[in-house]
This record gives structure tokens, C-alpha cells and sequence, in this order.
């Protein structure tokens, strides 16, 4: 949880440092947890709220991960 309270810090570092035309995602992962720090849709709505692409992996069920 602690990192997602960050990501605003974050993303305001990234885009005062690089390309203004560069794509951002921001990927939350272990989404196979039952009892997850963050919801989809928490993370969902800061992704459309910064403009960024969103999107939940898990290793555990390959889901959205490519060898």
C-alpha cells in the first residue's frame, strides 16, 4: 500500500525528468491475492485519473506475463 500512496510523487519526478510524449503504465502485480493492498478499481481510476494505461499481472497465474 505504501507504494501506491507514493505513485503521485512519483509520477510528477518522472514527467518533470523525461520525454513528455513518453507512454506510462502502471502495472499492479500480485492480483491473484484474495486479500490485495489495492483494488483493481482503485488502481484503475488513478491510471485514467494521471492518463496512464493500466494493467494487473500475476506470476503465480501468468496472467499478463510473457516468458
Amino acid at each position: 500500500r505504501d507504494t501506491f500512496l507514493h505513485l503521485t510523487r512519483w509520477l510528477d519526478e518522472v514527467r518533470q525528468n523525461s520525454n513528455p510524449h513518453m507512454t506510462i503504465m502502471l502495472i499492479g502485480n500480485k492480483s491473484d491475492l484474495e486479500r490485495r493492498e489495492v483494488s483493481f478499481d482503485e488502481g484503475a481510476a488513478f491510471a485514467r485519473q494521471h492518463g496512464l494505461i493500466f494493467l494487473e499481472t500475476s506470476a503465480k497465474t501468468a496472467q499478463n506475463v510473457d516468458e
